[in-house]
């Protein structure tokens, strides 16, 4: 679940998604009941295999992220 408005943020994972094998995110808008929050849920369609490489060691993460 995302706010409403992560659009921008799941253009700048593009790069990430390509490396990992992920297709074109779809994003599904919604309100949460009895609150009306409006929310966003972005399915990532798997289409290849992830590479060996990862997942990687969390120090590898921080000093070289995606």
């Amino acid at each position: 679940m995302k706010a409403a408005d992560c659009a921008e943020e799941v253009q700048g994972a593009a790069h990430a998604f390509e490396m990992l094998g992920v297709g074109e995110p779809e994003m599904l808008s919604y309100t949460v009941p009895h609150d009306g929050i409006e929310r966003a849920l972005v399915r990532l369609p798997k289409i290849s295999d992830t590479p060996e490489k990862y997942p990687r060691r969390f120090k590898k993460i921080q000093t070289a992220p995606l």
